[in-house]
């Protein structure tokens, strides 16, 4: 009787109150990126808005590297471009892709500060935050949730020990796909963002 109660938008270590999510989102600002397809050859410096289209999020897992998803570069090569939430602009291109996994690698032409990775798993009912792009903003976006499958299995897909997917609860945007999947440490279980119809 007489206690004041406050909710908190994460329990677990790393995100005690509701300062976690603006931090979490500076922290990935760095790291995440808009990737654009470019229908022009102008030097970075030249490029405008009108130059690129928008198609998906990527995160830096090493710092010459991006992760991302296959399925956003169906069709002839093209040049590639991304922007880190934090405004940087860089060349990127596409080295390698499995559509069994829908996971892609860019090699960027710069230095980026790398995301770490969750040596484990995530647990059923662990609150996780996507942090992507969408295509009108500038800024990373951080949309949080729960795992509620951490060994999904689809038909149709083949098993492989050394893959996994992960089913999440939680709202997407579009523009999203390729977004890292952070669990409240900041760090990335070893996943990317994808929708599966």
């Amino acid at each position: 009787h007489g206690e004041s109660r406050k909710t908190h938008c994460f329990q677990e270590p790393g995100f005690k109150d509701e300062q976690g999510v603006p931090e979490l989102l500076s922290f990935a600002s760095l790291r995440v990126a808009s990737v654009f397809i470019s229908e022009t050859n102008s030097p970075m410096e030249e490029l405008r808005e009108e130059d690129v289209v928008f198609v998906g999020s990527a995160f830096a897992f090493n710092r010459q590297s991006l992760a991302t998803c296959a399925h956003l570069f169906q069709g002839p090569p093209r040049r590639l471009v991304v922007r880190f939430g934090d405004g940087r602009w860089a060349n990127a291109e596409l080295r390698g892709s499995s559509t069994v996994t829908d996971v892609a690698v860019l090699k960027l032409d710069v230095q980026a500060s790398p995301l770490t990775f969750s040596r484990s798993l995530p647990k059923q009912g662990e609150r996780v935050v996507v942090c992507g792009m969408t295509q009108h903003g500038q800024e990373v976006v951080g949309l949080s949730g729960l795992v509620s499958q951490p060994r999904q299995r689809f038909r149709g897909l083949p098993e492989e020990p050394s893959m996994h997917f992960v089913q999440l609860a939680l709202p997407t945007l579009p523009g999203m796909s390729g977004s890292p999947v952070l669990n409240s440490e900041g760090k990335e279980p070893p996943g990317v963002c994808a929708m599966v119809a």
